[in-house]
């Protein structure tokens, strides 16, 4: 009989909290401890703008993070081609079967395995790009922690995925999520839709607001959530919120360009608080293959505690492609062991 460790339970018990002035206490003082306790570890020079860098990840949830080399996508999609996949974003939330890649596009979602994802030439490289690492450091007020690095395909099929509707995740008290685009993205292959504002408690009271106006006029709003802790904290994965519910039929008329689809080609990179409202849309047409990293102020509810750890890889061949130093070394510690 496995005992669950007693710390676990509460951490994630404070990450779901519908009290959101508590979830913030305990973000600054997190963000706080760690600041104390690492004085001289930081990714930013001494002359950066601290509040330029990040600003536009603060007021909307999501950002442009240049273009990551096509030749260097182009290479990475090259050495993942004929790895097995499972039928999910991460092995963790399969059904834990490795299929090939002809049998895997029969389901919404194939994932490459983290360690083959972490051995590609070039993903941890991205991972630990500097200009990257400088934003991700400004937004959540102290040196990030990467704590899940995925590569996965999205496949024109007749099902979907979970993470293809609407939905927060909660993987810290703060975190973010770059996406670099490996295939051309339009239309027809599966666009990150993200719903600008919707990661923070102002943008979700003028959500609501748009929502009470909808009631009163009876336009179709009356199963939508009602007050501010049932949008903010409770839109996750649930059948009353699913493709074909009464939020997703409203949601493109409820917000407009507050929804924000990232298409481009290959390369094209993005950050984004994934606590705010996003999916991945159901391609249509044209597969999309998309690597993703994952930083967060501490080990995450999505990473190494919840099965998402990689497994098997030497630490000695993830240093030699990276800068020695105690930074490198702290922000990648959860694959270094």
């Amino acid at each position: 009989m496995t005992v669950p460790d007693t710390r676990d339970l509460v951490l994630d018990t404070l990450l779901r909290t519908d009290d959101i002035e508590l979830r913030h206490r305990v973000r600054a003082e997190v963000v706080a401890s760690i600041n104390r306790a690492l004085p001289g570890l930081s990714c930013l020079a001494p002359t950066d703008d601290r509040k330029a860098l990040a600003a536009l990840l603060h007021h909307d949830g999501i950002q442009p993070a240049g273009r990551t080399d096509p030749a260097l996508c182009e290479g990475i999609l090259r050495h993942i081609s004929q790895m097995p996949l499972f039928n999910s974003y991460s092995a963790a939330s399969s059904d834990g079967v490795a299929r090939l890649p002809d049998q895997a596009r029969k389901f919404p979602i194939g994932a490459v395995p983290t360690q083959e994802v972490c051995r590609t030439p070039g993903v941890v490289e991205i991972a630990n790009d500097p200009n990257v690492l400088k934003i991700v450091e400004c937004y959540l007020g102290c040196i990030p922690t990467i704590y899940s690095i995925g590569i996965w395909h999205s496949f024109p099929c007749e099902n979907y995925n979970i993470t293809q509707t609407f939905h927060r995740d909660y993987d810290d008290f703060r975190f973010c999520s770059l996406f670099v685009y490996l295939t051309d993205v339009d239309e027809q292959s599966g666009p990150h839709q993200y719903v600008k504002q919707s990661h923070t408690l102002d943008g979700v009271r003028d959500i609501l607001a748009r929502w009470a106006s909808r009631r009163a006029s009876n336009a179709g709003g009356a199963d939508l959530p009602a007050t501010v802790p049932e949008f903010y904290f409770q839109m996750r994965f649930t059948e009353k919120y699913n493709v074909g519910g009464a939020f997703h039929r409203s949601f493109a008329g409820l917000f407009g360009d507050q929804v924000v689809d990232v298409m481009g080609p290959a390369g094209t990179s993005f950050l984004a608080d994934i606590y705010g409202l996003h999916r991945g849309l159901h391609p249509r047409g044209k597969p999309r293959t998309i690597l993703n990293v994952r930083y967060g102020i501490g080990a995450g509810s999505f990473g190494p505690r919840h099965g998402h750890a990689v497994p098997h890889i030497d630490p000695e061949t993830f240093r030699s492609r990276l800068p020695s130093s105690p930074t490198v070394e702290y922000i990648n510690r959860n694959f270094l062991r």
